[in-house]
């Protein structure tokens, strides 16, 4: 059995319904949350090379539902919360979606890429790394496969962000950064270099300025994450700037949005264990991945 002190723990957990316990599991053994009268759980998107080689899943939390997603916690609490409340929140959340991701995953390679709410940077004297590192030490997870993607802080908390990296890396952890353009995706590299900054690629500047962002991650050995890549022309368009970058399509290069999937509870909907079928020719008009439910898909990226 993979992770036998995660199943341990599993095993504990109430089933069926919430009782006095904040976690439990329902009948298909996802892992449920309580944050005051919400039921939360995980959803899970998956994130692919450009030839469709399936890396990673971004993990989101959402309310929980037996007949569709649910909605995204998030969006129902940002401004309802408190800071107090919301480093709660996120904290459970990293929690749910662990133990979800976990339970379920059978490869040795994929990544889980979780979320750092902005929030939680008003916080900075917490030491969020440890206590997390100790958390999935304490399952017997791999920190290594854990990759937190830290938010676009607004300009009042742009000075934590260093502090938080640095926190998160002495514990043993991939950072993720989220650039707002392509300008701040290059100081990003330079600055913080972290194993990936995620960028909207609708964001991403003309082909020229994108092709150079390209090159430079490359040298720098830092992977590129890709969102919003929803219709093959979003697609076509990085590889066009690959082509023009000389980096050459390859691991370093990540999509995620309706074009490689969308969020789901179990990782088997990504097809964890098949192969996808390779990114497109330049000349070709039909998607290199099957476009299972594109606005749904897209809204998370």
């Amino acid at each position: 059995m993979r992770f036998p002190e995660l199943h341990n723990y599993l095993s504990r957990l109430k089933h069926g319904e919430p009782g006095d316990s904040r976690l439990w599991t329902d009948r298909a053994g996802r892992v449920q949350g309580q944050f005051f009268n919400c039921a939360l759980t995980s959803l899970f998107q998956p994130v692919r090379t450009l030839d469709g080689e399936l890396l990673a899943f971004d993990a989101h939390a959402h309310s929980y539902s037996q007949e569709d997603r649910g909605l995204s916690v998030w969006r129902l609490l940002n401004s309802a919360a408190s800071d107090d409340e919301s480093i709660e929140l996120d904290r459970l959340c990293r929690m749910l979606h662990v133990l979800n991701f976990f339970r379920q995953v059978d490869d040795d390679a994929s990544a889980l890429l979780i979320g750092v709410h902005e929030r939680l940077l008003a916080a900075v004297n917490s030491n969020h790394g440890a206590v997390f590192r100790h958390i999935l030490e304490g399952l017997g997870l791999p920190v290594e496969r854990v990759l937190l993607q830290l938010p676009q802080a607004s300009a009042g908390r742009n000075w934590a962000i260093g502090f938080v990296v640095d926190n998160y890396r002495r514990n043993g952890f991939r950072i993720a950064t989220h650039a707002r353009d392509v300008a701040e995706a290059g100081r990003q590299l330079e600055q913080l270099r972290p194993a990936l900054v995620r960028i909207d690629s609708h964001a991403a500047g003309n082909i020229e300025q994108l092709a150079h962002l390209i090159e430079h991650a490359s040298a720098l050995d830092v992977r590129l994450l890709f969102s919003r890549v929803d219709a093959e022309a979003d697609l076509l368009r990085i590889i066009d700037a690959v082509a023009l970058s000389g980096a050459g399509i390859g691991e370093h290069l990540w999509i995620q949005g309706a074009h490689a999937g969308a969020p789901e509870p179990l990782l088997s909907a990504s097809g964890l264990s098949a192969s996808a079928p390779a990114a497109p020719a330049r000349s070709e008009s039909s998607p290199s991945f099957q476009l299972r439910d594109r606005k749904a898909a897209s809204s998370f990226a």
